[in-house]
C-alpha cells in the first residue's frame, strides 16, 4: 500500500497550496484537546478516588452505563461546553466532598455537574444585543386597496 501513503501525503500537500497566502491567517473555531481533558479526569479521581475512568474507546450513551461512566460524560459535556464551569463543579464538590459520606459523593457530583450543564449553555441569539440601528422602530406601510396604511400588528385588511 506505499500507493496510498503517497497519495495521501500528495493530497497534503496540495490542499496546503490551494488556501490563502500564508500571511493571511485562516479562520478557525476554537479547539478543546482530549488529551487534556483526559488528564483533568485522571486528576480529579487521583484526588477523590470516586472510579472514575479514561478509556481510549468512545463509551456511547447507552441504558446500562455505570454510574461511573455516566459522571465522566457528564464531565466531557460540560469541558466542551464550558471548561470554566468545570472548574467550578469540581471546585464545589472539593469544598463539599469531606462533609459526604463516600458512598453518596458519586451521586453529588453527578448533581453539581448536571446543574453546572443545564445552567451553562451557550447564550441563545435571542438575547443578542442589537445595534441601534437594529432597534429603531421602521414605519412600514401595508397596501390595502385604495388607500396606504401603516401597519401594526392589530392592523387588518
Amino acid at each position: 500500500m506505499p500507493k496510498s501513503s503517497h497519495l495521501a501525503h500528495s493530497f497534503g500537500s496540495h490542499a496546503r497550496q490551494a488556501g490563502p497566502s500564508a500571511s493571511v491567517p485562516a479562520p478557525s473555531t476554537p479547539q478543546k484537546d482530549g488529551k487534556v481533558l483526559g488528564q483533568l479526569i485522571r486528576s480529579f479521581e487521583a484526588q477523590h478516588h470516586l472510579g472514575l475512568t479514561v478509556s481510549a474507546e468512545s463509551k456511547l450513551r447507552f441504558k446500562d452505563l455505570s454510574k461511573e461512566d455516566v459522571v465522566t460524560n457528564r464531565i466531557q459535556d460540560l469541558y466542551f461546553l464550558d471548561a470554566t464551569a468545570l472548574k467550578d463543579a469540581f471546585e464545589t464538590f472539593a469544598a463539599i466532598a469531606e462533609s459526604i459520606v463516600k458512598s453518596e459523593q458519586l451521586d453529588a457530583l453527578l448533581k453539581i455537574l448536571r446543574y453546572k450543564i443545564q445552567h451553562s449553555s451557550p447564550m441563545s441569539r435571542a438575547t443578542t444585543p442589537l445595534s441601534k440601528r437594529n432597534t429603531q422602530s421602521k414605519d412600514l406601510r401595508v397596501a390595502v386597496p385604495g388607500k396606504l396604511v401603516p401597519y401594526t400588528k392589530t392592523c387588518s385588511a
